[in-house]
């Protein structure tokens, strides 16, 4: 209930009241007058007074069909109606005065200072009738009562007296009740501030007072806490019962302290069990707002709050976290968080990266271990700072970094740097994936193709020097011969240079096809190798099988494995001492199986790949074999031969 109907109510309460009084009153009035109309003939006033008297009888068991308004205004008009009527006796003259006076008082409180200044108007102006008439002995009083007192003097002097301090009366009251409306306008403006600040809170409201035992809770307790139970919402001090029986100790802990003043409020977060049986988590506020003189607890006002979804939120941002942190820990790559320019965590594997334990790396600044390229001539904290500055305008930078560590060897390592903001500060997260062994492979792979490269330039310039310089000599020298005019078998030179023309030109196209094999690339993979075991078959006992047929594959993977097979057969011919080759070619329906096997020597294959001077034939057919992304198993061992399967899909 609001304050502004709490006045209302009241006054219709202190309506009753008044009502009720004049209605007692009026019961004997009413039968005296009707004992006189019998008595002593019919008249108007005493008609008036049964009639009013019924009307206030019926006012009042009506009244709750009715506003205090109506009510009172049947009050005043039958005291003031009683005032007129002593006014007509000598004896009851300064009674109906009071009586008037007392109606203009009642009107003035409940209805403001213009209407009790409108019925003192009315007052004065039946009082001046009243003597006008006496004076000029227009009517005669009825009851005489006490003839001594009758005088135009006293009943001037009584109306003057009763019309100055009527008015001095009815202005102060007046003053009063505009007061009083002002108050309550202002008291009515503050409870609807309060009520919608009730409203807009999502929390529910409750006081307690220990003295009345009185309990106040908002509104909106169903619709903040739905899952609570009705004692709770009965009497706010039943919910101590329905408290998590774990969290009890602990609250009422923090009970205690408040009531000895030592917090300022109280805070508690617990569980209370809800109607389906269940526990919900709640947030509960309170303060003492009262005491007594000695200190005893009178008032206590706070909040509830339901504070589930928070809590289930901590859950999945904890479990979250666990996740994180058993990520960040068990990472394979380095892993640092810096802030303020300072390394402030890292995981486990930051330690084995640097060779150095966490003392050694926390409060360090990042470039301190950075590598100083003399060739380069890099700052590096100039570059840390250049990536930073990006990483903060919403850049992630990855990018590849030398760093020091402390054996002093230098690791290559791809730099990952993401920024992340926290409670308005930047922290980066930096992730360390180590690629020294990459970079080693690929120097080395690098290095491989060079050397191959070399190696067919020296076997092309060797087969040219060895097969067509010969050659090329000879014919020289027939020409020379030819110029000659003593030459007498001309005709047998120019033979013998046709015959060498044709071995030179048979040794060109033999170099070309080494080079680039227009079998292969006219009649495909199994063309290509038989031409191969043909040339070799007098070196080596070769069996070649397929079920490819013509079926022709496509062209980088047959130049592949063209390469691959060619490469191998040399190795065999040059290194192995073998007896018999076995190459076998078979279709698959994704994929294409091709497999070469010796009988010689053999090799350890680990020692051979480690071997940067015997490996590289090895490193070069790896090269080859993921640009097909076959699969691919290498066996040997010495003395037991060599053996190579892999699988190309298609």
């Amino acid at each position: 209930m609001g304050l502004n109907i709490g006045f209302e109510d009241i006054k219709g309460k202190i309506a009753d009241k008044l009502l009720l009084v004049a209605f007692i009153v009026s019961i004997p009035a009413g039968l005296v007058s009707g004992i006189r109309i019998f008595t002593m003939g019919f008249k108007i006033l005493f008609v008036i007074d049964i009639l009013m008297a019924f009307i206030l009888a019926t006012a009042y068991f009506t009244r709750t069909k009715s506003n205090y308004s109506g009510r009172i205004t049947f009050l005043i008009a039958y005291v003031f109606l009683m005032g007129v009527v002593a006014l007509n006796t000598w004896g009851l003259f300064g009674f109906g005065l009071f009586i008037m006076f007392f109606a203009i008082i009642i009107t003035t409180v409940f209805f403001g200072l213009n209407r009790g200044l409108l019925l003192l108007g009315a007052s004065v102006f039946v009082i001046i009738s009243i003597t006008i008439c006496i004076y000029f002995n227009l009517f005669q009083f009825q009851w005489d009562f006490n003839k001594l007192s009758y005088s135009i003097y006293q009943w001037f002097a009584r109306g003057v007296f009763f019309t100055t301090f009527a008015t001095m009366t009815v202005v102060t009251l007046g003053m009063v009740h505009k007061n009083f409306e002002r108050i309550n306008a202002d008291l009515a403006l503050s409870d609807e501030r309060f009520r919608l600040a009730l409203s807009s809170v999502n929390e529910v409201v409750w006081e307690i007072n220990f003295v009345t035992g009185k309990t106040f809770i908002s509104e909106k307790f169903w619709e903040i806490l739905p899952f609570a139970m009705e004692e709770m919402a009965i009497d706010f001090r039943n919910w101590i019962n329905l408290i998590h029986p774990d969290d009890v100790e602990i609250i009422n802990a923090k009970i205690q302290e408040h009531s000895r003043g030592h917090s300022s409020q109280l805070n508690l977060e617990y569980r209370i069990k809800d109607k389906f049986g269940g526990w919900h988590w709640v947030l509960t506020k309170g303060r003492i707002v009262e005491r007594d003189a000695n200190g005893k607890i009178i008032r206590v006002v706070g909040t509830h709050t339901d504070i589930g979804p928070r809590k289930e939120m901590e859950r999945i941002l904890r479990e979250s976290e666990q996740r994180f942190r058993m990520l960040f820990f068990n990472a394979n790559d380095a892993i640092l968080v810096i802030k303020d320019d300072l390394i402030i965590d890292c995981n486990n594997q930051t330690y084995d990266f640097f060779k150095l334990n966490r003392d050694e790396i926390i409060g360090k600044q990042l470039p301190d271990f950075f590598h100083y390229n003399l060739l380069k001539n890099e700052n590096p904290l100039y570059r840390y700072n250049e990536i930073k500055e990006s990483v903060i305008s919403g850049n992630s930078i990855s990018t590849e970094q030398e760093f020091r560590v402390s054996d002093g060897s230098i690791l290559d390592a791809v730099m990952s740097i993401s920024a992340i903001e926290e409670n308005d500060e930047v922290i980066f997260q930096v992730m360390l994936h180590d690629i020294t062994e990459r970079k080693l492979f690929e120097q080395n792979k690098l290095n491989a193709i060079v050397e191959t490269e070399e190696r067919e330039r020296l076997k092309l310039a060797g087969d040219l020097h060895d097969d067509v310089g010969p050659l090329l000599s000879s014919l020289n020298m027939y020409l020379s011969l030819l110029n000659r005019k003593q030459t007498e078998n001309k005709e047998e030179i120019i033979q013998n240079m046709q015959e060498i023309l044709k071995d030179a030109i048979s040794s060109v196209r033999e170099i070309s096809s080494n080079l680039s094999p227009h079998t292969l690339f006219k009649y495909g993979i199994v063309a290509a190798i038989n031409s191969i075991v043909d040339q070799n078959k007098g070196m080596v006992n070769i069996s070649f099988t397929h079920d490819v047929g013509d079926k022709r594959l496509p062209e980088i993977t047959e130049i592949m494995i063209f390469r691959i097979v060619k490469e191998l057969m040399n190795n065999t011919l040059k290194y192995a001492n073998a007896k018999n080759i076995v190459i076998d070619i078979t279709l698959f329906e994704a994929y294409l199986s091709v497999s070469f096997e010796d009988d010689g020597v053999g090799f350890d294959v680990e020692s051979k790949i480690n071997n940067k001077e015997t490996g590289i034939g090895l490193i070069n057919l790896q090269e080859r074999l993921k640009t097909l992304k076959s699969n691919y198993t290498i066996t040997s061992k010495k003395g037991q031969g060599f053996k190579f399967c892999m699988r190309v899909p298609i």
